[in-house]
């Protein structure tokens, strides 16, 4: 059995179909991954996607949003999403194509919001990641607080998150 709403039964069934995927294991769920330094190790990173399917050399991830879900946005265009996406890749290197889905019904009912990337379109994902980690953390690093605040354990310690949450 798998899927724990007709949505993602759904997005998990077109997969299979889109892939032609036959036999499917057992998902994994709410797995942390970790991003690190190719160098020392050191984590960069991490992430921890709702459920994770894999056959073979293809992966569908998916994110279930609930009353987050109007700030979101577009699966494809989602560095949420992207980030799960390359942390899968890093952890199966064997992975070859990785779907990433939002399940989100309030938003979209039962629109699929899904997105593919190839191990090219990982690679790419990576140098945006690994390049914007670094960016992060020079002293003259800028933050850009946004909506994504609203919903940040941090703001209790970031002054630009809690100043823009207090927005009225």
């Amino acid at each position: 059995q798998y899927a724990s709403c007709a949505i993602e039964r759904d997005v998990v069934e077109t997969w299979m179909r889109d892939y032609g995927i036959e036999v499917l294991s057992d998902p994994i769920v709410e797995e942390r991954l970790w991003l690190n330094d190719e160098t020392t190790l050191e984590p960069l990173l991490s992430g921890q996607e709702d459920v994770i399917y894999i056959a073979g050399r293809k992966a569908l991830c998916v994110d279930l949003k609930t009353s987050s879900a109007i700030y979101a946005g577009d699966v494809g265009r989602s560095w949420q999403t992207r980030i799960y996406a390359l942390l899968a890749w890093k952890e199966w290197p064997q992975l070859e194509f990785i779907r990433v889905a939002f399940v989100k019904p309030e938003a979209f009912g039962p629109k699929q919001d899904v997105a593919d990337f190839s191990r090219a379109d990982l690679g790419h994902i990576e140098q945006a990641v690994r390049r914007s980690l670094w960016k992060m953390r020079q002293p003259d690093a800028l933050l850009r607080a946004w909506a994504h605040c609203l919903f940040c354990a941090a703001k209790a310690y970031c002054n630009d998150a809690a100043r823009y949450s207090m927005l009225p």
